[in-house]
């Protein structure tokens, strides 16, 4: 009936995700098991600062699980800026994540990809628990899609930059540990 659930009391309704400062754009979510949801955006956290990539789980209360202004997905680094985030329900209430990160000091792009656990940490069979860079590219892309190929594997699509033109890549990788 259109009833709002979270937090209707509040000016302006919902419940707050993320930080009250910066600019956060580019919002993406996707539904837990529990009715809740995982939110993923860019902040640019300080003026001038370039963006970086976060995330908050919500449970079907409207209550953030994780830090009270998200959780930084991406690693910051002041010569590095991360965009282009896309996000797949894992079916255990975290979620599959990739975004592009680029190297201002040496010009390249790295694409990213991880699994955040339900309690926002990185899934200690994927790489150790590190985030696992996919692919570098020399000149920018900032085009990639993630999504879930079936229950044991995702697909991953991305724009692969060259010198005489662009290339549409592909790539399956296993949602237990991230291999391809």
């Amino acid at each position: 009936d259109g009833t709002r659930l979270w937090n209707p009391a509040e000016p302006g309704y919902g419940v707050k995700v993320g930080s009250d400062f910066g600019e956060e754009s580019f919002f993406k979510a996707v539904p837990t098991t529990d009715g809740g949801a995982i939110v993923l955006w860019e902040d640019r956290p300080t003026s001038g600062q370039d963006t970086v990539i976060y995330g908050q789980r919500v449970d079907a209360n409207g209550n953030t699980l994780w830090s009270a202004d998200g959780t930084m997905m991406s690693e910051y680094s002041p010569t590095s800026y991360s965009t282009d985030a896309e996000i797949v329900a894992d079916g255990a209430d975290g979620a599959y994540m990739s975004w592009i990160t680029s190297n201002t000091d040496n010009g390249q792009d790295y694409l990213i990809v991880t699994h955040r656990l339900s309690d926002g940490t990185i899934d200690p069979a994927w790489n150790g628990g590190a985030l696992i860079e996919i692919a570098t590219f020399f000149t920018s892309s900032n085009v990639q899609k993630l999504m879930s190929a079936d229950a044991n594997n995702l697909i991953l699509t991305y724009n692969e930059p060259g010198f005489t033109g662009s290339f549409l890549k592909a790539l399956k990788l296993q949602k237990s540990d991230g291999t391809l």
